[in-house]
């Protein structure tokens, strides 16, 4: 059964009268994530560059991302230029730069390892931008200190899992599932034994199945509703 998830937050749920937070994950205590969040190192780390729409999104996969692993940034703005912390990094000559974006010029993922490989005294350092695609040309345009950053494009074997929320694309991916394609990845390239990567799907699996099951119970609702309404209009003609 397909059930209807447009215009739907778990924020919103009827239900909640007293809207705890959690300022860890920023959900409601109820839904909290904090639990399903096991944080590791990664082989490799990311810097992400959110826009300020998807901060407030309940549904946005960057802080679950940044929660999950231990040497990662996330930045949140629409102009990184005058960003201290974004440029500081920036300068770190400790990490080898790259910004994921599927540019028809960008290095493949593969060539962007291979490069690596020409590299081993430095870390490389994923940039990743979180934001709606028709916000993204707009970031980069105003950040003038990420323009030069090298760009990285995949090509992932399988579609998005996100289906409480519309790709523009079949090749595009959720920034949680970006970071982990990623790893996964550098994993298999260089015979890393590496698994705690798998994480970032598991909560990301939990966060789409709470929505999944919120949209149920909101549809089941509106259908009580609906067939209460009908009845008493019925016993106001008899």
């Amino acid at each position: 059964m397909n059930y209807d998830l447009k215009g739907l937050s778990i924020t919103n749920q009827n239900d909640i009268q007293y809207r705890e937070m959690c300022y860890r994950c920023r959900r409601p205590s109820v839904t909290c994530l904090c639990s399903v969040i096991n944080s590791f190192v990664s082989p490799i780390s990311f810097a992400i560059l959110q826009h300020p729409a998807e901060a407030q999104n309940p549904i946005a996969t960057a802080r679950m991302a940044k929660l999950s692993i231990e040497n990662s940034y996330l930045f949140v703005d629409q102009d990184f230029s005058q960003n201290s912390l974004v440029n500081e990094l920036l300068k770190n000559d400790d990490h080898s730069h790259y910004m994921l974006f599927p540019s028809p010029t960008a290095l493949s993922l593969d060539s962007c390892f291979e490069e690596i490989t020409t590299n081993p005294n430095k870390r490389p350092l994923f940039w990743v931008l979180d934001a709606k695609w028709k916000d993204v040309p707009k970031m980069i345009r105003l950040s003038s200190n990420i323009q030069k950053i090298p760009l990285v494009k995949f090509a992932p074997l399988v579609s998005s899992q996100f289906i409480i929320r519309k790709q523009p694309n079949s090749h595009c991916l959720s920034t949680i599932e970006s970071i982990h394609l990623v790893i996964d990845s550098y994993c298999k390239k260089f015979n890393v034994s590496f698994q705690k990567h798998q994480g970032l799907l598991n909560v990301f699996n939990h966060l789409v199945q709470q929505q999944i099951e919120f949209a149920k119970t909101h549809q089941n609702n509106r259908h009580q509703q609906n067939k209460k309404i009908r009845h008493e209009k019925k016993q106001k003609t008899d």
